[in-house]
């Protein structure tokens, strides 16, 4: 496909869409780019991977967004290189997205630029920005410093009084949904790393996880599974 007809796609669905959520938006351009259009993936991918460096269209973020949804998780180590080369010029929410991006293609090589990019980002503390969901990301590829930050994050906030609502079950019921295929023994360690750094917090978030997993019943997992990691939960001090 020509860039210019990518382009038109890409803003027809924009436009035909609007009330649509972003996701179901980017789905349907992924469903006709990579569907219908199949035999051109080639060229399709060109056009994505120089918007995201580029921005000529002002598409940079949603070709991300198509990147992800098409599970290209070939693009995975393109985007690295990216990363390296270009975002000592580009702001923080083109990294953010970026490294993002690659957490969601489940791409683990490059540890160090996982490891600096959260740390540097961590130190560098806000009161207008929730690391949550990018530390959780980060636990897939990293287990040992993911949850090394996550327990960090609920040891120092998790009783906050601040405006964020750091024990909502929606955040709470991600982090599981993340965890639980797969990576089970995460939330029993994050849970373990909080207590010791801040015990009052780690029982808090040891109960919440307990009544939540107790209260929501699950199709992703088998009840016998839900059922052990509860009470693994219930024998921590």
């Amino acid at each position: 496909m020509r860039n210019d007809e990518i382009v038109c796609l890409i803003n027809q669905y924009k436009r035909t869409n609007q009330k649509d959520n972003g996701i179901s938006t980017v789905r349907k351009i992924v469903y006709d780019l990579f569907g219908t259009h199949k035999d051109e993936i080639e060229s399709i991918n060109r056009f994505l991977l120089e918007e995201v460096v580029t921005n000529l269209y002002g598409f940079w973020s949603i070709s991300l967004q198509i990147i992800i949804f098409s599970k290209q998780a070939n693009i995975a180590p393109i985007l690295e290189n990216y990363f390296r080369l270009y975002s000592n010029d580009k702001d923080d929410n083109w990294k953010e997205a970026v490294i993002m991006a690659m957490f969601k293609l489940e791409y683990g090589k490059p540890l160090d630029i996982y490891y600096e990019y959260l740390n540097n980002r961590i130190q560098t503390k806000s009161k207008t920005r929730d690391d949550f969901f990018i530390i959780v990301n980060y636990l897939k590829v990293d287990p040992e410093n993911g949850i090394d930050f996550l327990s960090d994050y609920y040891a120092e906030r998790l009783l906050s009084t601040s405006s964020f609502v750091y024990n909502d079950s929606w955040r709470l019921g991600y982090l599981i949904s993340y965890l639980i295929v797969g990576h089970s023994e995460s939330l029993i360690e994050i849970v373990k790393q909080t207590n010791k750094k801040n015990k009052v917090a780690g029982n808090y978030l040891k109960t919440l996880m307990i009544n939540y997993l107790k209260s929501k019943p699950r199709d992703d997992v088998s009840m016998d599974k839900v059922h052990d990691l509860v009470l693994n939960l219930e024998t921590l001090v």
